[in-house]
């Protein structure tokens, strides 16, 4: 019952509890907008004492399921199933994405002459082929032309992989010595991998939502929460890859791409620690996403937050192992891939929603058009901005509707991924 719970939360508020206690789930907008007899549920399945919690039995008798089930309008939703071939798309083409990850960490570690990371990393590429081949499926079965071309997208993608992992695989082979001098490569190779897969998961958003010439909120949402998972992997990637080399690390070109890497993830996650205020870096206490309100909530608590920086200070420090940091920063990388597959399902929920009620135009005026000139650009009469103030950007950041457009926009009208650099996540956990 307590699962159940968890999954009509995440499904009907689009987002996961902090702490899920009935006390914690009943905070936010989210919330507040959920009718009572969807709350009411919820707070039943999420009860504290598990002798308290709806049955099967219960749950099937309660009013949010017979009243849904028995509405007249029932039969013209459109529900995330209409959408299966797209959602299925998107699940797997995250998962790719985290496969790729993870395989970079093992293979950064490998290079780095663990013997502990050979048979992970080998174990990794097998399970990052059958996402390649679950992925590649999926993008073909999609009903329209562009489905066929992300696909073969993605198999020029698989031929770089398989490249790069014959450079890890002589390079190992070699010695450490190899290792470390092949590692820039391998490390920036994958660094790309993971950038081109990330932005043929929002060409597929655009694909899906039909929104060619608009930048919509939940394209903004889901490619910021893939980067953030990609910049953790990062991160991970790289410290595994320099630990057996003390030299090496503490040299100064790698401690300054250290820095770079490290102050990234501060900006993206914000930092518990009073020197990030001194480095310089723009770093929100909460983190860059729930400060643009693309989320109601940080991506990972303060004291993951927390565990992270410590975790962080003790392998640099040689008081832990590889190991234990590959685990507990993957930890982290698997809750914002959670937060990714929450804000996929919601995707899915906005595009039903139109469906099945009379579309509406993306936030009003603010939609703005990919590569549009400046000066083509429809402007609003003075006479009509009182009347239009209701769709503004401000006037409905609180709650965030999935299928509404950003006025954000790079040199060709999509979003910038910033630096290139240095900036990666983990196995699939699918809801």
């Amino acid at each position: 019952a307590f699962g159940i719970g968890m999954i009509c939360y995440g499904l009907l508020c689009n987002s996961l509890p902090e702490d899920a206690t009935a006390g914690d789930v009943q905070k936010g907008p989210e919330w507040e907008s959920l009718s009572v007899n969807a709350q009411d549920l919820i707070s039943k399945l999420l009860c504290a004492d598990a002798a308290g919690r709806l049955s099967v039995a219960e749950i099937l008798q309660h009013p949010f399921v017979t009243t849904v089930g028995s509405s007249s309008l029932s039969s013209q939703v459109t529900t995330p199933c209409d959408f299966e071939h797209e959602l299925q798309a998107l699940m797997t083409s995250q998962a790719l994405v985290k496969a790729l990850q993870q395989e970079r960490g093992a293979s950064c570690w490998m290079l780095d002459g663990s013997k502990d990371a050979e048979m992970r990393c080998r174990w990794m590429c097998e399970a990052t082929n059958d996402h390649f081949h679950e992925a590649i499926g999926a993008l073909q079965t999609l009903p329209c032309e562009k489905g066929t071309e992300l696909a073969q997208t993605l198999m020029k993608i698989r031929s770089d992989v398989e490249t790069i992992r014959m450079v890890c695989r002589q390079s190992s082979e070699q010695g450490e010595e190899d290792g470390h001098c092949s590692f820039d490569t391998v490390f920036a190779t994958y660094c790309k991998i993971n950038e081109e897969v990330i932005h043929l998961i929002g060409r597929l958003i655009v694909t899906i939502q039909k929104h060619e010439a608009s930048l919509t909120v939940a394209e903004v949402r889901i490619r910021l929460l893939l980067l953030v998972a990609e910049q953790l992997g990062r991160e991970r990637g790289f410290i595994c890859g320099h630990l057996r080399r003390r030299d090496l690390l503490m040299s100064w070109p790698v401690q300054r791409r250290f820095a770079k890497i490290q102050g990234c993830r501060q900006y993206l996650l914000g930092s518990t620690s009073p020197e990030s205020a001194e480095s310089g870096v723009v770093s929100f206490e909460t983190g860059l996403l729930p400060n643009l309100r693309l989320v109601s909530a940080p991506l990972i608590s303060r004291r993951d937050l927390e565990v992270l920086e410590e975790a962080e200070t003790a392998v640099l420090g040689w008081k832990s192992t590889a190991s234990e940091w590959f685990t507990i920063i993957t930890e982290l990388i698997d809750k914002v891939h959670q937060q990714a597959s929450v804000a996929f399902l919601g995707l899915i929920q906005e595009m039903g929603r139109q469906v099945s009620v009379s579309p509406t135009p993306p936030l009003g005026n603010l939609s703005v058009e990919r590569g549009t000139p400046q000066s083509q650009r429809e402007t609003t009469p003075p006479s009509q901005s009182a009347a239009q103030s209701e769709n503004s950007l401000a006037g409905r950041a609180n709650s965030m509707p999935t299928g509404g457009a950003l006025p954000v926009r790079g040199h060709d009208g999509s979003l910038p991924y910033g630096n290139r650099g240095y900036a990666t996540g983990f196995q699939q956990q699918q809801l």
